[in-house]
């Protein structure tokens, strides 16, 4: 759990720590900057980028300012984005480009407790995942250009009921002042396992190897629970248990009352404190994965995963991530990354560069590099774009080819 911030500056360090924490009018969390909680936070923080369109943020004042009264009068937060991504392999073993776009929409309901640290909420997000024309779709371009990973986390394509998913629709439960949370309904692991501060793919990085670690698997967003608490001032512990076959287009009852195919987890952490829990973090993660069949098949396997992240004189942030896992129930068997964030010069801008090597479950795909390098230009409050450059060192699909290079822009619009 993250104490609440008690005084918001609209300075650069402040709105850094907002990245994964809460401003004084919010309950505690124990969640990512990607999650609704986290999102929101960073959709509402002040622009501060070089190129600033301030005409931009007046425009949409009075609409936040209503936002905001619904939020105090009714306890009713709520917002939502779209962003769409490009990218463009060379060499690549398709002719076409990715070109994907997310639509989403989602909040938070306080319904008990509101003014207590103990307070439970209703938290939502309903997406739209599509793909433009006869593009590919951005998650899944690595497979068909000839690199073995996914390299636009996130931009898939929801093939059902039009393109649109449940992936959030769970309570979350605060006690023991703020410092446990307990959470149960449709969830997403990564809001809350092997967390840090550059995990979101809507602001930071688009490969997985620099998000969630590739040599962990991962359900679907489905029905779970999960559990997080301060053990002392530094160390904490999160745990969790996931259907295996979720899918977020499918109310999921079924598999995982049914099927009884599971994904549980348990973490422990060390951070120099609550406040800095995402930024200042090392922790180690252990899992294991029923064998399933229905969606994302794999066998029966598990694995561990190391995270140290450290935020330098609220500018930097350098990690280091590694994983291992057995019996094929991950995407690799072996994975290390590290990189770097960067705010340039006191603005929401942000730099990020980041280094991967892989060997994958699949024993007859040989090693595998990667690197990714963004900047991402905040416009305004509600507009960033982000181009970026992936390149692939012996891409596992494509044997032929010593390299690969892909080139990527992100767009993303807040409301």
């Amino acid at each position: 759990m993250i104490k609440p911030i008690l005084v918001i500056h609209k300075t650069f360090i402040t709105s850094m720590v907002l990245l994964a924490a809460v401003h004084a009018n919010e309950t505690p969390v124990f969640t990512s900057p990607s999650s609704v909680e986290g999102t929101m936070i960073e959709n509402e923080l002040p622009d501060t980028s070089f190129f600033r369109l301030e005409s931009v943020d007046n425009f949409f004042t009075p609409y936040n300012e209503w936002k905001a009264s619904i939020n105090k009068e009714h306890n009713l937060h709520f917002g939502g984005d779209y962003q769409t991504l490009y990218q463009n392999a060379n060499p690549s073993l398709t002719d076409k480009e990715a070109f994907s776009g997310v639509f989403r929409i989602y909040g938070t309901y306080k319904a008990y407790n509101a003014d207590s640290a103990n307070s439970g909420s209703l938290i939502f997000k309903v997406e739209n995942r599509h793909t433009f024309g006869n593009h590919l779709d951005a998650q899944n371009y690595g497979f068909s250009a000839g690199y073995y990973g996914i390299t636009g986390a996130l931009f898939g394509d929801y093939t059902q009921h039009d393109g649109w998913g449940l992936t959030n629709l769970f309570w979350k439960q605060y006690l023991n002042e703020g410092q446990t949370t307990f959470q149960v309904g449709i969830l997403d692991p990564t809001d809350y396992l092997g967390v840090y501060g550059l995990i979101n793919p809507m602001t930071a990085f688009s490969n997985l190897a620099f998000l969630s670690d590739q040599s962990m698997f991962l359900p679907n967003q489905g029905l779970g629970l999960a559990a997080a608490s301060m053990l002392d001032e530094n160390f904490y512990v999160i745990a969790g248990i996931n259907d295996a076959n979720a899918d977020a287009q499918e109310l999921g009852f079924d598999t995982f009352f049914e099927d009884n195919k599971y994904f549980t987890s348990i973490e422990i952490g060390w951070t120099t404190g609550q406040d800095r829990i995402y930024f200042e973090n090392i922790h180690l993660t252990l899992w294991h994965v029923d064998e399933h069949s229905k969606f994302n098949a794999s066998p029966e396997g598990w694995g561990a995963n190391f995270s140290a992240a450290w935020f330098v004189d609220d500018t930097w942030m350098p990690f280091l991530r590694a994983g291992y896992s057995e019996d094929g129930a991950a995407l690799m068997q072996k994975n290390i990354s590290a990189g770097v964030g960067y705010y340039v010069n006191q603005t929401r801008d942000l730099f990020g560069f980041g280094l991967n090597w892989a060997d994958p479950s699949d024993d007859s795909l040989k090693d595998q590099t990667t690197a990714e390098m963004f900047y991402r230009v905040q416009l305004a409050q509600s507009i960033a774009i982000t181009p970026s450059i992936q390149y692939f060192k012996d891409p596992a699909f494509f044997p032929a080819e010593s390299s690969m290079w892909l080139f990527g822009l992100r767009t993303r619009f807040t409301f």
